[in-house]
Protein backbone atom coordinates (compact mmCIF):
# COMPACT_ATOMS: atom_id res chain seq x y z
CA UNK A 1 0.00 0.00 0.00
CA UNK A 2 1.07 3.32 -1.20
CA UNK A 3 0.69 6.37 1.26
CA UNK A 4 1.67 9.11 -0.66
CA UNK A 5 1.43 12.54 0.58
CA UNK A 6 0.76 14.93 -2.06
CA UNK A 7 0.69 18.98 -2.37
CA UNK A 8 -0.87 20.66 -4.65
CA UNK A 9 -0.63 24.40 -5.75
CA UNK A 10 -3.20 26.20 -6.88
CA UNK A 11 -3.55 29.76 -7.47
CA UNK A 12 -6.36 31.66 -6.27
CA UNK A 13 -7.85 33.83 -7.79
CA UNK A 14 -8.80 37.56 -6.94
CA UNK A 15 -11.89 39.62 -6.64
CA UNK A 16 -11.60 43.29 -6.40
CA UNK A 17 -14.53 45.10 -4.38
CA UNK A 18 -15.83 48.28 -3.91
CA UNK A 19 -19.10 49.67 -2.00
CA UNK A 20 -21.15 52.51 -3.53
CA UNK A 21 -22.79 55.20 -1.56
CA UNK A 22 -25.46 52.85 -1.05
CA UNK A 23 -23.31 50.59 0.75
CA UNK A 24 -23.98 48.39 -2.62
CA UNK A 25 -20.95 46.10 -3.76
CA UNK A 26 -19.85 46.34 -7.27
CA UNK A 27 -17.60 43.55 -7.81
CA UNK A 28 -14.14 43.89 -10.56
CA UNK A 29 -13.07 41.73 -12.56
CA UNK A 30 -9.08 41.13 -12.08
CA UNK A 31 -7.61 43.51 -14.87
CA UNK A 32 -4.29 41.62 -15.11
CA UNK A 33 -3.48 38.77 -12.24
CA UNK A 34 0.46 40.10 -12.12
CA UNK A 35 -0.86 44.05 -11.25
CA UNK A 36 -0.50 44.22 -7.70
CA UNK A 37 -3.43 45.51 -5.23
CA UNK A 38 -2.22 49.42 -5.87
CA UNK A 39 -2.29 49.02 -9.52
CA UNK A 40 -5.47 47.24 -9.64
CA UNK A 41 -7.14 50.39 -7.67
CA UNK A 42 -5.11 52.53 -10.16
CA UNK A 43 -6.69 51.19 -13.15
CA UNK A 44 -10.11 51.02 -11.99
CA UNK A 45 -9.72 55.15 -10.86
CA UNK A 46 -11.24 56.30 -14.25
CA UNK A 47 -14.07 54.59 -14.43
CA UNK A 48 -14.74 54.80 -10.61
CA UNK A 49 -13.24 58.05 -9.64
CA UNK A 50 -14.00 57.18 -6.06
CA UNK A 51 -11.39 54.63 -6.11
CA UNK A 52 -8.49 57.76 -6.71
CA UNK A 53 -9.55 58.48 -2.69
CA UNK A 54 -9.66 55.00 -1.64
CA UNK A 55 -7.01 52.97 0.48
CA UNK A 56 -5.71 49.41 -0.44
CA UNK A 57 -6.61 46.47 2.08
CA UNK A 58 -3.50 45.19 3.98
CA UNK A 59 -4.75 41.81 3.91
CA UNK A 60 -7.31 40.55 1.52
CA UNK A 61 -10.01 38.13 2.97
CA UNK A 62 -9.88 34.47 1.72
CA UNK A 63 -13.13 32.93 0.58
CA UNK A 64 -13.36 29.79 -1.27
CA UNK A 65 -10.88 29.49 -3.42
CA UNK A 66 -10.55 33.67 -3.90
CA UNK A 67 -8.52 36.70 -2.55
CA UNK A 68 -11.17 39.41 -1.89
CA UNK A 69 -9.82 42.97 -1.57
CA UNK A 70 -12.69 45.63 -0.59
CA UNK A 71 -11.19 48.82 -1.50
CA UNK A 72 -12.34 51.04 1.13
CA UNK A 73 -13.09 54.36 0.16
CA UNK A 74 -13.72 58.23 2.21
CA UNK A 75 -15.75 59.27 0.27
CA UNK A 76 -18.76 60.84 1.68
CA UNK A 77 -17.04 60.63 5.17
CA UNK A 78 -16.57 63.80 7.45
CA UNK A 79 -13.29 63.57 9.86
Amino acid sequence: MNNINELVAQQLTRQFIIKDRSKKEIILDDPNPSFNAQQVLEHYSRPYPQLAVAKVPSKPKLEDDKMIYVFETTVGTKG
